[in-house]
């Protein structure tokens, strides 16, 4: 069983962070892949993300860049999916896909782990069979990018 998504990832790197990004998500995603048998919330154990890496490289795409990274995390290899640099200098990824349920926590974990380094603004927007979400980030009084959350059903 899946999902299906309709998402929009806008984000910037704030210019102080952006040679960390890439090394810190590469990181993240390699956890990812290698948490097997992880007991969550549930009593069964979690398997690791697949990343389906070799599919994405036959569509060209690779986890060697921040712009790869946002690509794999939207399913860009389905086809369904554009990316764009917008006036403000954001890069914003559109994406429809297939995914198992469990991939909307991957995308909003991915975002969270994103959040210090990105501008104020940045935003993750997913609509499901389950409703509507967004989470933006907010600079926080620290200097900090905080994850606001909001919900709306459909």
């Amino acid at each position: 069983m899946g999902d299906c998504y309709s998402v929009e990832l806008k984000v910037k790197l704030r210019k102080s962070t952006k040679s960390n990004m890439q090394k810190l998500m590469r990181e993240w995603m390699k956890e990812q892949e290698c948490r097997k048998n992880v007991i969550l919330d549930s009593d069964s154990p979690t398997p690791g993300v697949n990343w389906s890496l070799s599919v994405y490289r036959k569509a060209g795409i690779r986890p060697d860049s921040f712009v790869g990274i946002c690509k794999i995390l939207l399913a860009f290899h389905q086809k369904d999916c554009h990316h764009i640099v917008d006036k403000d200098g954001f890069d914003v990824f559109a994406s429809g896909f297939n995914a198992s349920y469990g991939w909307y926590s991957v995308m909003v974990e991915a975002f969270g782990k994103m959040a210090w380094a990105l501008e104020s603004g940045s935003r993750l927007e997913i609509y499901s069979d389950g409703g509507h979400s967004i989470y933006e980030v907010e600079i926080g009084e620290d200097g900090d990018g905080e994850v606001w959350e909001y919900h709306q059903k459909q």
